[in-house]
């Protein structure tokens, strides 16, 4: 499988699409990507990179909690 880059282009927290199979249309195209969803939709191999243009002249908080599956 090819390697992807998902770009996050927005500070919203949000998970537009809870399809199994959900693509970046099914999360509102490529202007409404937030971590969220490009965390659904990555794939093992992929990158995931922020649009600096929309995170200028704040602050955004993350945070994360990580459950590994066995193998």
């Amino acid at each position: 499988m090819d390697e992807a880059t998902i770009v996050v282009t927005t500070i919203a927290d949000e998970l537009d699409s809870t399809l199994a199979n959900a693509s970046v249309t099914d999360f509102g195209e490529l202007g409404d990507i937030s971590l969220r969803e490009a965390n659904a939709i990555s794939q093992a191999g992929d990158t995931i990179q922020f649009d600096g243009t929309d995170f200028t002249g704040g602050a955004a908080g993350f945070s994360a909690s990580w459950r590994l599956a066995s193998l």
